[in-house]
């Protein structure tokens, strides 16, 4: 075995400068792999390792999880029919989840086109690019009770279809057509895990299959929104009231988290308030100029010139620190992903500094004004004495009685 060098050992360019090393070594031999997979699924030799599929001698024999055994058999019989995917897998602009998307579209005429709109793009992205390819009709809107953990079935009054008793089942509902056999094949020979996760899935470019499980409480709000709103308008959707209702609260549900994180309103005040000297308030005019300006997205630039993606659990930083004497204005604030926020803390005060503070947080007992008997601020007063709108729905949907949910959605 070869002796390699201590990565705690390397200096930051370094290390990362051979973790890129690395990955370019593994698309290398990953391109191998599948060209040597390929001529053995050719000639069939699994048959000569006492194994009566090429799934079960990559599972059994190299020791390949299900899900890994499925994409790379897959991916090797794609590099039979189109040798050019080899080149594209080597130096990285295609992976294995990828190329599992693409089967279902590529063509001896289309292969090279394809496969250059499909090079370095993420796995949503080559989603997209097959709907535009080979479009779907728009799925019927429906909800329907799932069946029990131990497997009886649940019907409509809750009667149980089987013996057994337990917590209902949650789990995604089949995306298959109900009563469509499986068609047999030698890679699908170990069934997929249900995913206890929402599936957002492109019908067409403007078109999507969105799919969830929710509780019993949440399958209520939806008809009793669906009674409100009526009979859906035309040019309503194809999706029918599900989609209808829930593309209204998510509207809702919108303009309160921006009115809340950033100020966002149709009305902003002319006059300005003064600022509070010594504090972290953000004043709100400062707020909707800063998340206007970075447009909802982390601004952290790397020395590459790449800007950080990330969207979600977005904060407001000073770019000099506030303990240094930063102010609360629109050229001093920007917004910033939760990661990087703590990275540019690090910068600034060090990560010897920071872990102690965060140890010191993670010991402190945790306060709260109603222990305390310190009054809420005035705005959180406010915020939580509204009830929340139709469209807030809460992650516990999970822990309800299970029902599945499936709509399409443009």
């Amino acid at each position: 075995m070869t002796r390699r060098s201590d990565p705690k050992a390397l200096p930051n360019d370094q290390l990362l400068q051979q973790v890129q090393s690395l990955v370019s070594r593994t698309n290398r031999d990953l391109a191998e792999l599948l060209w040597h997979l390929a001529e053995v699924d050719a000639r069939g030799l699994y048959r000569d390792e006492a194994c009566s599929s090429m799934f079960t001698y990559c599972r059994d024999r190299l020791g390949f999880s299900e899900p890994v055994a499925f994409k790379r058999i897959t991916a090797a019989r794609l590099v039979r029919k189109f040798p050019a995917i080899l080149r594209r897998v080597a130096c990285g602009d295609l992976h294995l989840t990828a190329l599992k998307t693409l089967a279902k579209v590529l063509t001896a005429e289309n292969h090279g086109r394809v496969l250059a709109a499909a090079a370095g793009k993420k796995t949503h992205e080559v989603e997209m690019l097959v709907a535009s390819l080979a479009p779907k009709p728009d799925v019927p809107p429906r909800i329907r009770k799932l069946p029990d953990r131990d497997g009886t079935s649940v019907g409509r009054d809750g009667g149980r279809g089987g013996g057994g008793s337990g917590p209902p089942q949650l789990a995604m509902e089949d995306e298959r057509t109900p009563g469509t056999p499986h068609s047999p094949s030698p890679v699908a020979a170990a069934p997929a895990p249900r995913p206890d996760r929402g599936t957002v899935a492109p019908l067409r470019e403007d078109r999507f299959r969105v799919q969830f499980t929710a509780s019993a409480e949440l399958r209520d709000k939806l008809r009793r929104a669906e009674e409100l709103l009526g009979p859906v308008r035309a040019g309503a959707g194809a999706g029918g009231d599900i989609a209808l209702v829930v593309e209204r609260a998510l509207d809702q549900l919108i303009e309160v988290l921006e009115k809340r994180r950033f100020a966002k309103t149709s009305r902003p005040q002319k006059k300005k308030r003064p600022r509070k000297p010594g504090t972290r308030y953000v004043p709100r005019q400062v707020r909707r100029e800063v998340a206007e300006r970075d447009g909802g997205r982390c601004t952290f630039v790397d020395k590459a010139g790449r800007r950080c993606e990330e969207r979600r659990a977005l904060e407001l930083h000073h770019k000099h620190a506030f303990a240094l004497g930063g102010a609360a204005t629109t050229g001093n604030m920007a917004l910033i992903c939760r990661s990087h926020n703590a990275l540019e803390a690090e910068r600034d005060f060090g990560s010897e500094h920071m872990e102690r503070a965060r140890r010191s947080k993670e010991a402190a007992p945790r306060r709260t004004p109603e222990a305390s008997g310190e009054a809420r601020p005035r705005e959180r007063q406010l915020t939580d004495a509204r009830p929340p709108p139709t469209s807030c729905v809460r992650d516990g949907g999970l822990l309800g009685t299970g029902f599945a949910a499936t709509t399409a959605w443009s």
